[in-house]
């Protein structure tokens, strides 16, 4: 997976070791003086003590591996989490590796309400012990709390999806999406109008709120078509309200945003349990789904607004000029947790990853109006962005923050612009 122009993040530990993301934990505002307009996820890392992890990933499915007894807890926007994995490593906040550890795919598994459980990472099921015990796992202990989906396979296992790996997946196209999800209330119109789905071809078209990204397009098509997709995304943010009238630690639930039945590829670990071998497997992250959308191909609108892009990365269109940019050094590319300020243009930086659903590899996507207008093949020299740092979320300060929005674009790409 690689990332957005080398933006680091300026959460993570830079000391120069490699370090291991073990575990998604609660939900706050951390320091309501610097960010207001986002709230955080906690994480829980572990610093890699066998170096061997170079040569061979699998020596990190050892507990051993890491020095899981000094986890380190690092608070990150919600709206970094495209970038985050379970079980990635980084180092001095620069992605170094994220490994596939077990990789698995588990096909035709009935989604519903009687092969879907809701359950603690902390599940006792006392004479048969932890779902997911210590002595095999240790890396979550320290957020027993945080909720897990538990989906029944055959032969009397189980498939344990940590919730916010789920949000993560489904709605985590753009930052943008994932900050309306975690303030709550969700409204449709903070994310799309003007929608009309064609019973004649199947086509849906919309209009894209300000600020949407294009990325999350199919995404919010899903949540318009079925409404079991839309009270998931909306599950997310009631449940944090329910936490935090409790006065509790405020762990998001989550569910998929469709019933029935579908293929799943992801990245995990297999565990023991009541003493049967590779009874359950923990995901780390999905990797791939295959439940079909609810349309058959979807053109979106978007407004015209002042959005810089930072990709740097993509194909050479020789019909669009070259824009040349002065080098800057990886640290002036920071991502931190405070509030943006609403002075500086907006910038869109692009997070590469395969396809995640493999129903859209044979539907079109179209965006209905481009944000830039057509150029000549002329270079052009562009001032540097600015040396500021970027933040997620909305805007709601006077710092020298740029505003960034972080969206999935794939490998291989499948949109269409006209």
């Amino acid at each position: 997976m690689a990332e957005a122009s080398a933006l680091t993040i300026a959460a993570l530990p830079a000391d120069g070791h490699a370090w291991r993301i073990d575990w998604f934990s609660e939900i706050a505002f951390p320091n309501r003086m610097i960010r207001r307009k986002q709230p955080s996820v906690l994480l829980h890392l572990s610093r890699v003590i066998d170096e061997r992890y170079r040569e061979d990933h699998s020596v990190l499915l050892n507990p051993e591996s890491t020095f899981v007894a000094k986890q380190r807890k690092v608070w990150v926007s919600v709206g970094t989490l495209p970038l985050l994995r379970i079980g990635a490593i980084w180092r001095d906040g620069l992605l170094e590796t994220t490994p596939d550890y077990e990789f698995e795919s588990f096909p035709d598994l009935d989604i519903g309400s009687e092969t879907v459980s809701l359950i603690k990472a902390g599940l006792n099921l006392e004479e048969n012990g932890f779902l997911l015990p210590r002595g095999e796992h240790p890396w979550h202990m320290q957020a027993t709390q945080s909720y897990c989906l538990m989906v029944d396979l055959p032969s009397e296992r189980r498939l344990i999806i940590p919730c916010i790996e789920l949000i993560r997946f489904y709605f985590g196209s753009s930052s943008n999406l994932l900050t309306k999800l975690f303030l709550p209330p969700l409204k449709r119109d903070a994310l799309y109008s003007k929608a009309h789905h064609s019973k004649i071809n199947g086509q849906l078209s919309m209009a894209l709120a300000d600020g949407i990204s294009g990325a999350s397009a199919a995404d919010i098509g899903r949540m318009h078509l079925d409404s079991t997709a839309w009270r998931s995304a909306v599950n997310v943010g009631t449940s944090l309200l329910k936490a935090s009238v409790s006065n509790q630690e405020i762990h998001p639930q989550a569910h998929f945003p469709f019933e029935g039945v579908t293929t799943l590829t992801a990245s995990g670990k297999w565990l023991s349990f009541s003493g049967q071998p590779r009874a359950t497997f923990l995901v780390y992250s999905l990797r791939s789904c295959s439940h079909p959308f609810p349309f058959r191909s979807l053109r979106y609108d978007v407004k015209d607004r002042r959005v810089a892009s930072a990709d740097t990365t993509s194909p050479v269109d020789a019909s669009k000029p070259r824009i040349v940019k002065p080098a800057r050094r990886s640290s002036d590319r920071q991502l931190v947790e405070e509030d943006a300020s609403g002075k500086l243009t907006r910038q869109a930086r692009p997070v590469w990853a395969a396809q995640r659903f493999t129903d859209l590899t044979t539907k079109t996507i179209w965006k209905n109006k481009i944000l830039a207008a057509p150029r000549s093949g002329a270079i052009l020299v562009a001032r540097p962005a600015s040396e500021t740092n970027a933040a997620v979320g909305d805007v709601g300060s006077d710092r020298r923050v740029r505003s960034v929005d972080l969206h999935v674009d794939l490998l291989a790409e499948l949109t269409l612009s006209n």
